[in-house]
């Protein structure tokens, strides 16, 4: 039996709603800006041969307790900018109108 006695990092997913866009997000990018440095990932729920995954986006972020910037990139072209997002949570974020 494995135990994992790693100290646990900070984290953030996010689900996104579309409108404009299809409805589950799928096909959006997010770009994370935090104090360590930026990350990039994409909805999708395609990952392997076979099967499917979930539409949540996941982001470590490790000892890092704010996101500083996030910019999404919605499959019908709009571009959301949310700042100063709090870590250790779900957000669901709607696409605009």
């Amino acid at each position: 039996m494995l135990h994992n006695t790693s100290p646990a990092g900070n984290w953030i997913a996010f689900r996104l709603v579309g409108h404009r866009s299809n409805r589950d997000g799928i096909g959006a990018s997010l770009h994370l800006i935090s104090a360590s440095g930026e990350l990039w990932n994409r909805v999708t729920t395609s990952v392997g041969y076979g099967g499917s995954s979930d539409r949540v986006v996941h982001f470590g972020l490790g000892k890092d307790t704010e996101v500083l910037d996030l910019e999404i990139h919605r499959p019908s072209g709009i571009i959301q900018k949310l700042h100063g997002i709090p870590v250790n949570r779900f957000q669901i974020i709607d696409e605009p109108d």
